[in-house]
């Protein structure tokens, strides 16, 4: 029988990439910077989103996982690959064309060969997650499932001990082995079927618990009415940092609430279903370095003159309105490259007839 899909899991890669672009619009309007109302509130919206990388990496764990072995195939590689090059070189030629100024040979060359560069850190680390992951696979498929839900509890615990000190050099989640890790952790979750059975509003308040404690801890660390009064091995573990232990619990716990997440309504998932793939390509173009250097604190430098309430509005519309555009975009690219495949298939049949 065919599995049906989740369209929670789904759902949730949207989620995550416009928590990405939230702190990206987070960091670049400075709105972390400076005191008054909304520092304040700007790093609680930066706590609540900061677990956006953690839930997408479990992702790739929770929906790559198959109890029965496949063939390795280098088909993925070679696509996310090709969406990398293609927004990256698609990115710097528009650039070239309407602000050369900022186009240095050095700069053509990195954003010609993005994967060898690191123009995308997660894209090149994704990509030797996917040749490691048949071997992830096969391990995890060894496991029982209570094996499976004891590993998930001790990625958890050690994750305080790399969060206090890098003891596997996962710099700060920068890397492919903090996607393996994360990637495990998914795939344990998904075949031990992880908190089995706990009601919806128990992941809810874990993620509002997690998000104020981490906001808390900052808060005491940087300005706040207690200043420097916690152990700095205890503020890591609840800092804003893809492996603290605090923050990768959140991401669980988000996995875990959309995965139980049931749509009945066919237009909400025909919605899913048509803005789910444009999640990884929402990234590519937010995250790209000539965008978030040169163009990003341009366009939400507004929020430097706004205070309270208009400030936190501006940096959601902001986020909502670079979210839309992306997927409108990455649309486009989809359609003109389903029109360019169907014009070449037309010819290519003339021909052989």
């Amino acid at each position: 029988m065919k599995k049906k899909r989740n369209y929670g899991i789904d759902l949730l890669r949207l989620v995550s990439m416009f928590f990405v672009v939230l702190l990206h619009s987070l960091l670049f309007g400075k709105a972390l910077q400076g005191e008054g109302d909304f520092f304040e509130v700007a790093w609680f919206m930066e706590a609540a989103a900061f677990c956006a990388v953690d839930i997408f990496g479990i992702i790739s764990g929770y929906v790559g996982f198959r109890d029965k072995k496949k063939e390795f195939k280098i088909k993925p590689i070679v696509t996310i690959w090709g969406l990398g090059l293609f927004y990256s070189v698609s990115i710097l030629a528009v650039v070239a064309i309407f602000d050369s100024g900022i186009i240095t040979k050095a700069v053509a060359i990195e954003n010609m060969t993005p994967v060898f560069h690191n123009t995308y850190w997660y894209l090149t680390a994704y990509i030797f997650l996917l040749l490691m992951m048949p071997m992830l696979n096969a391990w995890v498929r060894e496991l029982s499932k209570k094996q499976c839900a004891k590993l998930v509890w001790i990625i958890l615990i050690l994750t305080a001990l790399l969060s206090v000190k890098d003891l596997l050099s996962v710099g700060d989640g920068y890397s492919a082995i903090w996607l393996a890790i994360l990637y495990l952790l998914g795939a344990c979750m998904k075949k031990s079927d992880f908190l089995a059975g706990v009601k919806k509003r128990w992941p809810v308040l874990g993620i509002v618990a997690c998000s104020v404690i981490v906001w808390g801890v900052k808060m005491l660390t940087i300005g706040g009415v207690i200043k420097g009064s916690i152990p700095i091995a205890l503020s890591k573990i609840a800092a804003y940092s893809y492996i603290a232990p605090v923050v990768v619990f959140m991401a669980v716990l988000y996995v875990k609430l959309f995965s139980s997440f049931e749509f009945k309504n066919r237009t909400a998932i025909k919605v899913i279903e048509w803005t789910a793939p444009c999640a990884f390509s929402i990234f590519l173009l937010n995250s790209h370095p000539l965008i978030r250097t040169n163009y990003m604190p341009a366009w939400i430098s507004p929020i430097s003159d706004m205070h309270g309430a208009g400030a936190v509005l501006y940096v959601l519309l902001f986020t909502v309105g670079f979210f839309l555009i992306a997927i409108a975009i990455d649309k486009i690219r989809h359609y003109l490259l389903v029109l360019i495949l169907k014009i070449f298939n037309t010819r290519s049949n003339k021909l052989k007839s």
